[in-house]
């Protein structure tokens, strides 16, 4: 599939007009088929590389940089998920168990210590 490369295109011809002659765009095309995004990663990666170094005449030159920002960026974004479920977990949990409480249902000792962490950390679960 092709995507709108139009400003890869244009930075590097900016930054090199050989680029115009010689320029495998197909490679970038190649790096958003494998998960860089164009603004987060490809682009940031060349205003990097350009930045310190110059005469670059070769596209293939950005690919390390281009799958280090890739890498990183998708890390990021699975530990961001992971800590929010796990934020939203713990905050359901505390209030299920003040919902017993609350009910006089039988709650466990495991699950009384979990909510007294949860509240001194946290203030009271209102429920």
């Amino acid at each position: 599939m092709k995507h709108d490369i139009s400003k890869v295109i244009n930075r590097l011809i900016d930054y090199n007009p050989d680029f115009a002659k010689r320029g495998d765009w197909m490679l970038v095309h190649w790096w958003i088929d494998e998960g860089a995004d164009l603004e987060k990663d490809i682009l940031p990666a060349i205003e990097e590389c350009i930045r310190r170094k110059p005469g670059i005449a070769s596209i293939s030159y950005f690919r390390p940089a281009v799958e280090r920002r890739k890498e990183n960026r998708l890390l990021f974004e699975k530990a961001a998920k992971t800590f929010v479920k796990e934020v939203v977990s713990d905050e359901m949990k505390a209030r299920n168990i003040a919902f017993k409480r609350k009910m006089n249902i039988f709650i466990n000792a495991h699950d009384e210590a979990f909510l007294l962490g949860y509240e001194l950390k946290n203030g009271e679960v209102k429920v």
